[in-house]
């Protein structure tokens, strides 16, 4: 797609785009644009309209031009962004860099493990290993795309993104741009201009995104002069948990019962404590969930089992056990299939699950049959459905009679890599945590004996 990158995204050329996303990151201190030496003066007054150094080369040998634009900005550390990713988000550069220094390789990356969409690439390697790369990589493909080479060394990967990997944001075609250009109009109409990417998914909803049925679906018509209600319920699941549009006001958000993860939410609007609270009560690590809810007025509801115990939970509401098992029977599992009957009941146009997988051995026999009865209910009744593709509801093991005995597996072991990678996040967020918090507290003291010095 030639001169692709100097193409209007909402007013601004897609190059500024990437630069004033880039230049959000915490971790990056400079930016500097590499282009073809025969294109350097039509980048120019971009480049220094956005305070950006614009370095020339080779037009093919890109790994030169990196060499070149390190040499120019004596970066110790390089993190590349291609151009064609206005998409790219500061906070996955911020999460990418920060494990690189935790983990001390020479080279890190978010694209090994494919989990975050195409389009957010971050690779981040040393000074010394792209003299390396520039001064022995011979093969043309390794001079073009840059990092190649450096794949034999010692790498680390950065797989939290939570998706499949598959869904595309980069731009290599006029459908790419139009979509790009979408998530731009919707995400600055319905966030800030500095949306983050997993705000970019929930509100742009293009052709690779979460929906699971037609985007034609009734739900999508307004009808008497209404917006179409549409309710997300969130589980604790952290496959997808942290995708749920808690910034979209459309959406209502069901929370339901975990003692500590309500409180964690970015936004609730009706809660559900469907288990008698007795046996909470003498159970220590539930006092902070008891308390949330006396804590909480009126306003939002808390759907309970008997409120009429609880004068002190003001927000708790009878949940109306009765009508729901006259329409669909005694078969209710667990509080997320409840939580979906009573929304086909209350008549919304879409139900979306975020934080759902019932995998677990006893989720998966007992409570996953009843909620995908459920969800097969709604749609028959035309109610929309939302499920994000990396939750692994309503998706077989195997299918059955196809699909041979490695099928079930392969799944489990896709969420269980996942997870691992979100542990393996987490730790190097503790770690880094923990590494400031030990400078803090040397400041402290440092500055104590100081005090002590001076009052002497």
């Amino acid at each position: 797609m030639p001169g692709k990158v100097m193409m209007d995204i909402a007013g601004k050329p897609m190059l500024q785009r990437v630069i004033e996303r880039v230049k959000l990151a915490k971790t990056v201190d400079q930016v500097v644009a590499t282009v073809p030496s025969e294109e350097r003066e039509a980048f120019r007054t971009l480049c220094n309209d956005c305070n950006v150094a614009v370095v020339g080369g080779p037009e093919d040998d890109v790994l030169d031009r990196y060499q070149r634009a390190a040499a120019a900005s004596r970066a110790d550390v390089i993190v590349r962004i291609t151009a064609d990713c206005p998409l790219i988000d500061p906070d996955v550069i911020d999460a990418v860099v920060e494990a690189h220094f935790t983990y001390k390789r020479d080279y890190t990356s978010n694209t090994l493990d494919r989990t975050y969409p195409r389009g957010l690439d971050v690779e981040v390697f040393t000074r010394a290993l792209l003299e390396r790369a520039a001064e022995e990589a011979t093969d043309p493909h390794d001079r073009e795309h840059v990092t190649p080479w450096m794949h034999n060394g010692e790498m680390n990967s950065v797989a939290t993104g939570g998706t499949d990997g598959t869904i595309n944001w980069s731009v290599n075609t006029q459908k790419d741009l139009d979509r790009v250009r979408e998530v731009y109009r919707v995400t600055t109409q319905a966030f800030r201009a500095d949306f983050n990417w997993t705000e970019a998914w929930q509100a742009a909803k293009c052709s690779e995104s979460v929906i699971t049925n037609d985007t034609n679906s009734p739900a999508d018509v307004v009808t008497d002069g209404k917006p179409p209600r549409k309710v997300a319920i969130i589980g604790t699941a952290p496959s997808s948990r942290d995708l749920a549009p808690y910034q979209d006001k459309t959406w209502e958000i069901w929370s339901l019962s975990n003692r500590v993860v309500t409180d964690e939410l970015p936004r609730w609007d009706v809660h559900f404590e469907l288990h008698p609270l007795s046996q909470f009560e003498t159970d220590p690590q539930a006092r902070p969930y008891i308390a949330w809810m006396h804590q909480q007025d009126d306003s939002k509801p808390i759907y309970l089992q008997s409120p009429e115990k609880y004068p002190g939970i003001k927000a708790g509401k009878s949940f109306p056990y009765e009508r729901l098992i006259e329409t669909h029977g005694k078969y209710f599992t667990s509080t997320i299939a409840w939580q979906i009957a009573l929304a086909i009941d209350e008549g919304v146009d879409e139900i979306g699950l975020w934080g759902i997988d019932l995998m677990l051995e006893d989720e998966y026999a007992h409570q996953r049959p009843c909620v995908e009865n459920l969800l097969g209910f709604a749609r028959a009744k035309g109610i929309k459905l939302t499920i994000p593709p990396q939750s692994s509801l309503c998706k077989p093991q195997q299918l059955y009679g196809v699909e041979g005995n490695g099928t079930p597996r392969a799944a489990l072991d896709e969420h269980q890599k996942r997870l691992k990678g979100m542990v393996g996040q987490f730790q190097g967020e503790r770690d880094q945590a923990a590494l400031k918090m030990a400078h803090a507290q040397g400041a402290v003291e440092g500055l104590e004996f100081a005090k002590q010095m001076t009052s002497g």
